[in-house]
């Protein structure tokens, strides 16, 4: 069993550029790196396929990763994370003891604590899992044709939410998967967001096209009023110069 890294990056534009970033987020193996810059070329250093491209998009990146990953089971990372010594010990660990098609792994962060007993993953429960905790069976994704959704993601959305319609997508193909309690990276603090540009008018466009896009017309409608009903607070706090009104009206068009 074979453990691959699927590693994201932008505006690296040479080999030793990504290897700094390779060594600096502790990869130990084999690892595909997917470097939207300004060139167009796919070299192999090592155990490391690295693939500069002009193309944009986190979803587009992680798709061409996946294309090009040959490892049994695929790992999700991106540029501001550091890996545990022995995270590939504790994946193929966890794939060997349990047949699920994917696992999600806890990777530190501030604000999001580390599950106490693993998570058989369901509709329900999905939507706090991170895109770089998830790693999955690369048979089990290709074999249904699972992808990223290229509308979604850093670069073409202030939303994010690329990982929900990939583990929903897991999901109706009635792939197994859980979150399990043990933790393998963490977050570098204070890293700046690639899409996060706070609670304006934008990021409200780009979040009820992501719920429609997840969820339908009916169901991501109420999803969007959700989620502005239950972090009002946090909004109004972030930008009390927001209309809710104009915002909830919005979302409801």
């Amino acid at each position: 069993m074979t453990v691959e890294v699927l590693l994201s990056c932008m505006h690296r534009n040479s080999v030793e550029e990504v290897m700094e970033l390779v060594n600096r987020t502790n990869i130990k193996g084999a690892c595909v790196v997917v470097s939207q810059c300004d060139r167009e070329e796919i070299v192999q250093h090592g155990q490391v396929k690295i693939i500069f491209t002009k193309e944009r998009g986190l979803s587009r990146s992680r798709n061409m990763a996946i294309r090009n990953a040959t490892g049994d089971i695929c790992l999700i990372c991106d540029d501001d994370e550091v890996l545990d010594d022995n995270y590939m010990e504790m994946i193929k660990a966890e794939y060997s003891f349990d047949k699920s098609d994917f696992i999600c792994f806890y990777i530190q962060r501030i604000a999001q604590s580390c599950p106490t007993k693993k998570i058989k993953l369901n509709f329900k429960n999905f939507w706090r899992i991170a895109s770089v905790e998830i790693s999955f069976k690369r048979e089990s994704i290709q074999a249904n044709a699972i992808i990223f959704d290229e509308r979604l993601g850093s670069g073409v959305s202030n939303c994010g939410g690329e990982e929900n319609k990939f583990l929903l997508e897991c999901l109706k193909h009635r792939l197994k998967g859980f979150y399990v309690p043990t933790t393998i990276g963490r977050l570098i603090p204070d890293s700046p967001s690639q899409w996060f540009k706070g609670y304006d008018e934008n990021y409200f466009k780009d979040k009820k096209k992501h719920d429609r896009i997840v969820m339908g017309a009916c169901f991501g409608r109420m999803l969007s009023i959700y989620f502005l009903i239950r972090h009002r607070k946090l909004i109004k706090k972030s930008n009390p110069n927001i209309n809710m009104f104009k915002i909830a009206s919005l979302l409801l068009k």
